[in-house]
């Protein structure tokens, strides 16, 4: 295998074909251990003699070699699995290239698959029955539905039955009583295509009424309160709703969004709600590509949503953006790092941030040329993005918890209007549109107050005036409650806070003072603003 910038490859073949010999001879070793080696052991030991155990570590040493070469069997179907649905043209022997994530999730499913071997087989069976009755009469699709549900505790056996249908399959299963069963599949994380592609396409699809052509005999149509009761289940099921937000490509979140969601109001919150879940869900390094695979669907396309209808999803839209960024903010360096490292770092998070934030601002921004939309969003701070989404559910871990609960508190603080901006930090200059820009700062608020989170989780953060070998940094622990208040006070008053100690010069050193966390939170701002800025001197000389 070689990997460069992200991507792996492979030639599957090769480790298929090595799997296979290496673990046939891994078998008759351990058939020759058990057969032969273990019997002339005993008897030598029954004529009084004694022996190092040295059947048992031959038979373990066998076993580790066994699995690793399944392991390799593992790696290489995955490889297989990253093409499945591509064009490709490939010589024999040469290799295959995909993203090194997508082939360790693939495998990582497949582990899960072989551990949980027959639920998935059980599952398959079912499967099979199913497809090879092809029942047309309502009481035997009923029946399969039945017996699925009395497997609905065990995901891998829902997700291997699942796995096996097609869109129309998978509408029957769901429209006869089998939703629970369906995010008990999602729950696995081993459910596949076809699987996956179908249920998308299936909420992306048109409601269908058995009356009209063309009807398929075959198939039970769901029905609009079915497609709403799925989402919601998903909603309160936060690790099926991660594997369920990864499953769907961006075109099926924008037809489910805007053509079903104009159609059907009421679709499109659920839908942001359980995104929202989801990026609380899946681990850090995936919530940035699942964030922005959802504002793709959202916003890159030619459908556009109107003044009432923004008004009428703004919170849900805060809430998720307000969510995923805090989510998307990495290390902000490690102790004892001099100030200009750590400026460098906030420089590329707020770019970051920028970046990831304009479409959803340019899209509400667009909504209407008198900036209506943009105001009635400000007229609440942010949503209360921990109560009631996901009852029983996990939080956020800690950081990202403490730096949303500072954010929300911030922003209902007394006396503060949030239509105002972030006050104190970056003035608004005068002569252009706030509107955008305090929309922009109300929801990267969530994502400045994670970085004062990072900061403090790698000891840079001192009292304002702490010099080389004074001072100790300042520790908040694991207690989500000391840090949300911490992070609160660092916004309210950031100028009894400085960010590293100074350098002095000498020995090669250049000296560095350390700033205030003003100065020094005006670069996380003067990059996320950048976009916004350009966008709205591009709007006013256009216009």
């Amino acid at each position: 295998m070689t990997s460069r910038k992200g991507m792996v490859s492979a030639v599957p073949e090769n480790l298929l074909k090595y799997a296979q010999v290496c673990t046939q001879g891994a078998e008759q070793l351990q058939s020759w251990v058990r057969t032969v080696l273990t019997p002339a052991i005993n008897a030598y030991e029954a004529s009084g003699h004694k022996c190092y155990i040295l059947d048992g570590n031959v038979a373990q040493q066998v076993a580790s070699v066994y699995y690793t070469d399944r392991d390799v069997r593992t790696v290489g179907l995955a490889f297989q699995k990253t093409q499945e649905g591509k064009v490709t043209v490939r010589a024999q022997g040469a290799p295959v290239w995909a993203k090194d994530t997508d082939v360790t999730a693939i495998a990582r499913q497949l582990q899960l698959q072989w551990a949980n071997q027959a639920s998935w087989n059980a599952g398959a069976a079912l499967a099979a029955r199913y497809l090879k009755d092809h029942p047309t009469l309502l009481k035997d699709k009923k029946a399969f539905v039945d017996e699925l549900n009395r497997h609905v505790n065990d995901p891998y056996f829902c997700a291997s039955f699942f796995s096996k249908l097609d869109s129309d399959q998978v509408e029957t299963m769901v429209a006869l009583g089998g939703t629970q069963a369906l995010v008990k599949a999602y729950e696995s994380g081993a459910l596949g295509n076809p699987g996956a592609k179908a249920v998308g396409d299936m909420l992306a699809g048109p409601i269908r009424q058995p009356t009209l052509p063309p009807v398929n005999l075959d198939t039970n149509y769901i029905t609009q309160e079915q497609k709403n009761a799925l989402l919601r289940t998903l909603a309160q099921n936060p690790v099926a709703a991660g594997h369920f937000a990864q499953s769907l490509s961006p075109e099926q979140l924008s037809r489910i969004f805007h053509l079903e969601g104009a159609q059907h109001p009421e679709l499109r919150p659920l839908l942001l709600s359980t995104l929202t879940v989801a990026v609380q869900q899946v681990p850090e390094g995936q919530v940035r590509p699942l964030m922005n695979k959802v504002t793709q669907g959202l916003f890159a396309g030619d459908e556009k949503l109107s003044r009432s209808e923004w008004q009428s999803l703004s919170k849900a839209f805060k809430q998720f953006y307000a969510t995923a960024l805090p989510r998307t903010i990495g290390s902000m360096g490690s102790p004892g790092e001099t100030p200009n490292q750590l400026g460098g770092r906030m420089d590329q998070v707020g770019k970051q941030v920028g970046a990831d934030l304009m479409p959803f601002i340019r899209a509400a921004y667009d909504a209407d040329p008198d900036h209506k939309v943009l105001r009635d969003m400000l007229a609440g701070a942010l949503g209360n993005v921990e109560g009631g989404l996901v009852p029983g559910g996990p939080l956020p871990k800690i950081a990202a918890d403490a730096a949303i609960g500072a954010a929300q508190a911030y922003l209902q603080g007394a006396g503060l209007d949030p239509a105002k901006g972030l006050i104190g930090l970056i003035p608004i200059p005068e002569g252009t549109p706030v509107a955008a820009r305090n929309l922009n700062d109300q929801v990267a608020l969530s994502a400045y107050s994670m970085t004062l989170s990072r900061l403090l989780e790698s000891h840079n953060i001192y009292p304002a005036g702490a010099k080389q070998g004074e001072e100790q940094p300042i520790t908040v622990g694991n207690d989500p409650a000391a840090k949300q208040s911490r992070i609160l006070d660092m916004l309210r008053h950031p100028e009894k806070y400085q960010v590293g100690k100074d350098v002095p010069e000498g020995e090669g050193r250049n000296g560095e003072s350390a700033p205030d966390l003003r100065s020094f939170g005006a670069r996380f701002w003067n990059q996320e603003r950048t976009s916004v800025e350009e966008f709205l001197n591009q709007e006013k000389s256009d216009g």
